[in-house]
């Protein structure tokens, strides 16, 4: 037997003669009958897969058992020759017109096990309320430090990270045996798909025994049928004789997933106490409605119904005139109006929650996919009343449509209801508020067992960054909105100490949502720029340092010089670029901002020296721009969100150029482009909304006023 192994990844590893394979010594050594369907897919182009060793893994796949689909579209399990990453699978599968949507493994919410309750006398987080004695050396304080043990418990995953499985006792086997219904289990959907590494294969056949897919998969995901396809679709999954029940392999998912909790558990200060506090338990009791197997509004079971029309609808739209941008069919959001107030609100404040429920579970192409959707609703001027207007707005497919009939029919989303009311939601959702906690971090910290900020400070403090910390700190004032005038003030003064650094012809403006016209901002982004472009070199450091001597900068978050670095010119296109903060390479500060002043400070300081600055703290970004790009200074951090990402995607794909705040380059030469004519001192725009509008001009667009870009 140890031949036969020794063979079989000979030719494996495209060695060997694939005809023995059909040796009748390498039928009984794996069974793979028991698995769906199986594909074998290499890279379409630059793989190192040749068509000797393809056609040898897919007779080693025959001589276990295994059935071979007829194509990749039939196929529920693939084996990836050469293809190592998840987003490259995907690209693969996509290339082959196989539609997917992720299937996301919300680990903290298939746990059935209750963690302990949390801890009483905890310091709670709300403004002017002040903590116990008992919590006094818990008080968060910036500068300070907590002495902690950092020996986090270790806890077994489900699979073990060693590959090899021995089996060495009945226990083993049952073990073995509950592991594979786990992992098959989801095979019961027949739109399921999973794609592992060739290494799966391989280890199997040197065990002599199936190995758990986990430990070796790249991409899972959910088929997208069209209407007409469903009825081709069918399950793959073999027929067993196995007594157990739909229902019963269904429980299987809700296995408890273990989970190491990346942060340490500090140990308690007062080592003396009887009440010793314990970390949350990271296995949680979730609400299990609100999973990432039911986020696509498809059903198991159901084909979609079909697109019906009435009289009424057609009366209706016959009412109207279709947008111009609907007819040319203007897929980028950059090429139409996206005013502020939408005819459509109640609906897209559906999709903005269903969208925002997709970022706290991490499905990057569901985000994509409804920023795509919202955008292409909120341009569309008149109240939607029927399917048929969905369907012809650009970037809204059949999902779009059905999301809409549901909207009419019962005047919300099931999805967006579920995001709202989860409670595992609802407590990933507060994470997700801390500044410099991103979803990841979020479901992270969910994962750790914490319910709370609290929890957050009591058991993760030494985990956090410094900018998390701030966040924490000042978690409820950052929430707090800041209206026009203040932002308008907070800019002034920023301007006032950069004129006394760098001259009066220092120019700036307050970009995001403040020039996009909101009356409330969750933060102030200020753009500033001198027409003598060597004043703006090196200007960001010595800035905040005035700045905060003065009393107005209480933190420093971040500070970006990289723009300085390399005097200031466009980084070329085919360079990769460094961590800059953002989507640009502009100088930058990312500061905490007070007043340091108020109408009781003398009497309140005489009477305590130690008296409390009650202003709220605010999040101020303060970005430099030399002249010669400020015009894409200005583009980028004004528009919003999916604005900004279609203006990069029209470049790409209609100039072969590349776009972000600091500039437009060449693809194909890497070389910057002078949109704004900068080279010529007597063409030099002499304003920043001039530079603007030439950018708009050189890339082939309308311009669009900052209240037209509303996206999110």
């Amino acid at each position: 037997m140890v031949d036969s192994q020794a063979s079989t990844a000979s030719i494996l590893s495209g060695g060997g003669d694939p005809s023995l394979l059909h040796s009748s010594e390498y039928a009984k050594d794996l069974d793979l009958s028991g698995y769906p369907h199986f594909f074998v897919l290499r890279k379409s182009s630059g793989g190192s897969t040749t068509n000797q060793e393809l056609t040898a893994i897919q007779l080693e796949l025959k001589a276990k058992g295994a059935t071979l689909a007829n194509g990749v579209h039939d196929a529920q399990l693939i084996l990836a020759t050469d293809v190592n990453k998840p987003l490259r699978a995907e690209f693969e599968l996509r290339n082959r017109k196989v539609k997917l949507e992720p299937w996301v493994a919300v680990k903290d919410e298939q746990s059935n096990v209750k963690s302990p309750s949390p801890s009483s006398r905890k310091r709670k987080h709300s403004r002017g309320t002040g903590s116990s004695s008992a919590r006094k050396t818990r008080r968060i304080s910036i500068g300070s430090k907590t002495k902690s043990d950092t020996d986090a418990s270790d806890r077994e995953s489900h699979f073990s990270s060693d590959t090899s499985l021995t089996l060495e006792t009945e226990r083993d086997i049952l073990v073995l045996k509950h592991d594979r219904r786990l992992q098959l289990s989801r095979f019961r959907d027949p739109l399921f798909v999973k794609v592992v590494k060739l290494a799966w294969l391989r280890e199997s056949v040197k065990q002599l025994e199936p190995q758990p897919l986990e430990q070796y998969t790249l991409y899972e995901g959910t088929k997208i049928l069209i209407p007409n396809e469903w009825a081709k679709s069918s399950s793959s999954f073999p027929t067993t004789s196995s007594s157990s029940t739909f229902m019963e392999q269904s429980r299987l998912q809700q296995v408890p997933a273990q989970n190491t909790a990346e942060a340490a558990t500090p140990e308690p200060e007062n080592k003396s106490s009887m009440l010793v506090k314990t970390q949350p338990n990271s296995l949680q009791t979730t609400s299990p409605q609100y999973t990432s197997r039911n986020l696509s509004f498809r059903r198991k079971s159901k084909k979609p119904a079909l697109l019906r029309e009435t009289t009424s609808e057609h009366e209706n739209t016959n009412l109207v005139e279709t947008p111009q941008w609907v007819r040319d069919n203007k897929i980028y959001a950059c090429e139409r109006i996206t005013l502020q107030q939408s005819q459509n609100k109640h609906f897209l404040n559906q999709l903005r929650t269903i969208k925002h429920g997709r970022d706290l579970i991490g499905d990057q192409t569901g985000i994509r996919a409804y920023s795509t959707i919202i955008a292409s609703v909120a341009a569309y001027p008149y109240p939607l009343r029927s399917a048929k207007e969905v369907a012809a707005l650009p970037g809204c497919d059949e999902k779009a449509v059905r999301l809409f009939r549901e909207f009419q029919t019962e005047g919300c989303l099931k999805e967006a209801h579920e995001v709202k009311t989860d409670e595992a939601m609802k407590v990933k959702d507060l994470f997700w508020n801390i500044y410099g906690v991103g979803p990841n971090t979020a479901r992270r910290f969910y994962n750790n067992g914490w319910k709370d900020l609290d929890d957050v400070t009591e058991y993760g403090w030494e985990s956090l960054n410094f900018e998390q910390k701030i966040g924490l700190k000042y978690y409820h004032e950052f929430l707090s909105k800041i209206p026009r005038p203040e932002s308008e003030r907070i800019a002034s003064i920023v301007a006032e100490h950069a004129k006394k650094l760098i001259g009066d012809e220092i120019q700036y403006t307050i970009v995001g949502g403040y020039r996009r016209g909101k009356p409330e901002s969750g933060d102030v982004d200020i753009v500033l720029s001198h027409p003598v472009e060597k004043k703006t070199l090196n200007l960001i450091t010595p800035l905040v340092a005035e700045l905060a001597r003065s009393g107005w900068i209480t933190h420093e978050l971040e500070l970006f010089t990289s723009n300085s670095k390399r005097d200031q010119r466009s980084i070329p296109a085919n360079i990769r670029r460094e961590k800059t903060g953002g989507f640009d390479t502009l100088d930058k500060a990312l500061v905490v901002w007070q007043d340091p002043s108020w109408p009781t400070k003398e009497q309140d300081l005489a009477a305590d020296p130690k008296a409390k600055n009650p202003n709220v703290h605010r999040r101020v970004d303060i970005i430099i721009s030399p002249w010669r790009t400020v015009g894409c200074a200005v583009m980028g951090w004004t528009s919003g969100t999916t604005f900004q990402r279609d203006i990069r995607r029209y470049v790409k794909h209609t100039k072969k150029w590349k776009f972000d705040s600091s500039g437009v380059t060449d693809r194909l030469s890497g070389n910057w482009l002078d949109l704004e004519r900068w080279a010529d001192p007597n063409e030099r725009a002499t304003t920043i909304e001039e530079a603007e509008r030439r950018v708009f001009e050189g890339m082939g667009l309308e311009y669009r006023e900052p209240w037209e870009r509303c996206t999110d």
